[in-house]
């Protein structure tokens, strides 16, 4: 299922979708943070996705969440 799609179900109020995006998304955002920090650190990353719970509400263009063929 694309992001796009889990991102519009979940503002719609399925709270699973939030889970399945964390679940594509966990490792990926667990080595940008390592990256960004030189070591890896599970608080970061635990901020970075309350952030994204935080704001998915107020995102009006849900294709704007993760850029198209991010790889890491």
């Amino acid at each position: 299922m694309s992001d796009e799609l889990l991102v519009v179900r979940w503002q719609l109020g399925e709270r699973e979708a939030f889970a399945e995006l964390v679940r594509a998304w966990h490792g990926r955002v667990e080595r940008y943070v390592g990256r960004m920090l030189g070591r890896a650190d599970d608080d970061v990353v635990q901020e970075v996705w309350l952030g994204v719970f935080r704001g998915l509400p107020r995102l009006r263009q849900p294709d704007r969440l993760l850029r198209k063929g991010y790889e890491t």
